[in-house]
């Protein structure tokens, strides 16, 4: 990248981005700290999600903009409070280093900002022989309230490499790229199969005796989440927006879970998909373990569960659009008044909440007592239970065999998802480009979108 340029977003009309060129910083560093630009990132609706809870979570605050910067019109008519720079999963490329065991040049993964500047992260290393000096904790102030799961980074071997596009075209396309597909596909879907390896395997049970001590949504329980509330045993399991990158994790990791119990009977729950499109999770998910069905949002009615009566259901939104979780659930009180309804809301739609949107969302959740999830509550948890390194070492392990299964069983493709590698911070192909599409809607659940910001 030939210059420096700050991307900003209105925190309330995140679809509105500004760019506005920088000086290359020459201040000095202080201990303890490294000098990085976004090289590589992966843009998805986790990042919309970034946006609309950024003041209550904190995510605006993990980069601040700089101080002394002034907005360009026709945006200057208000004050710098009113922007953010949105944050993202993806590489970076050490400007500057004062940590004697990153030099400059060294690749790091992690929470980065969306945005062509330079910036500075305080690092503390972790320790433990697994580790072996690649995790590091981000520790300065300005993050103190910022949740653990965004603040750790890890430094990439001497061997990693970014990758190189034969030509622009080739770029636009995808094609052209020498480089390790679990490279490409880690910033595009590792966060959000995190989040759905997590809910398969901790929060829910595949039955009430596999786990005797799961997980609360929110990882520490404030309040009960027992056994019977996990357990997935003879419940319809309601996937809302099943075409998510969030819902299609969950449910790959719900099949392996089945496929390794080695009884060879299907289990006795079933899935129903909520969805825009009309694939399942067929197109991921090779001689699917449990019964399955599929229905669009415009045939969510009370029919649907009257076909097949269960006594529990569990309700997961991973993002529905049109209010489709209200409606699920007021056709399930319908169909089956008595049955236990247990709702779990995963993830937003992606789209701008306006304040009106919003409190419709909340008001649905408080109506069907649905608990929030939190990614970071329940990996903390898990983590305090199995340590460190062993977490790491299993969720490394088994997001790397789903790529590499995934790759070679569906012709390139990721649980449906295909990678498409853009370049630059402006333009249609860019992230501005990109992140127009995402705030209208236009990203399909199957497009990976990686854009090279250093290229």
């Amino acid at each position: 990248m030939s210059s420096q340029t700050l991307r900003l977003v209105h925190k309330t009309h995140y679809n509105t981005q500004i760019f506005h060129p920088l000086a290359t910083p020459s201040t000095t560093l202080p201990p303890s700290t490294l000098r990085i630009r976004t090289s590589l990132l992966g843009l998805g609706s986790n990042n919309l999600s970034y946006c609309a809870a950024g003041d209550l979570l904190h995510w605006w605050d993990a980069y601040p903009p700089p101080t002394d910067v002034d907005i360009p019109a026709p945006h200057n008519d208000t004050d710098l409070a009113a922007y953010g720079i949105a944050p993202g999963w993806g590489y970076a490329t050490v400007l500057d280093s004062t940590i004697p065991e990153i030099a400059a040049g060294r690749i790091l993964y992690g929470f980065i900002p969306i945005s062509g500047h330079a910036v500075d992260l305080t690092l503390r290393r972790v320790e433990g022989t697994g580790f072996n000096g690649t995790h590091w904790i981000e520790v300065s102030e300005q993050r103190a309230k910022v949740m653990n799961l965004y603040q750790r980074y890890m430094v990439m071997p001497d061997t990693f490499s970014l990758p190189a596009n034969d030509s622009k075209q080739g770029a636009k396309q995808g094609q052209g790229v020498h480089v390790d597909p679990l490279t490409l596909f880690t910033p595009v879907l590792k966060p959000v199969w995190e989040a759905g390896w997590l809910l398969a395997r901790y929060v829910f049970a595949q039955s009430a005796e596999s786990t005797p001590d799961p997980v609360h949504p929110l990882g520490e329980a404030v309040s009960p989440w027992s056994a019977r509330e996990a357990d997935l045993s003879d419940a319809c399991i309601v996937c809302v927006a099943s075409g998510t990158k969030t819902a299609r994790s969950f449910l790959e990791e719900l099949a392996r879970i089945a496929l390794a119990d080695g009884k060879g009977e299907k289990p006795s729950y079933s899935v129903l998909e909520v969805t825009g499109g009309k694939a399942g999770c067929e197109r991921y998910i090779r001689d699917v373990p449990f019964q399955h069905r599929l229905i669009g949002y415009d045939e969510i009615s009370p029919k649907v569960f009257e076909k097949q009566k269960y006594t529990k259901y569990v309700l997961l939104n991973f993002g529905g659009r049109d209010n489709a979780l209200a409606r699920v659930g007021a056709a399930i009180k319908e169909a089956s008044p008595d049955a236990e309804t247990v709702c779990v809301q995963i993830g937003g739609e992606a789209k701008v909440y306006s304040g009106e949107e919003l409190a419709v969302r909340r008001e649905t959740a408080e109506a069907l007592a649905a608990v929030q999830m939190n990614t970071t509550g329940i990996r903390d948890e898990v983590m305090r239970r199995v340590g460190e390194e062993k977490y790491f070492g299993e969720i490394n392990g088994a997001f790397e065999a789903v790529v590499r299964e995934q790759i070679d069983a569906f012709d390139g493709s990721v649980l449906g998802v295909r990678v498409k590698v853009s370049e630059g911070l402006r333009g249609e192909d860019g992230v501005e480009g990109c992140w127009e599409r995402l705030c209208a809607g236009g990203v399909a659940g199957d497009e990976g979108l990686v854009v090279r910001l250093d290229a």
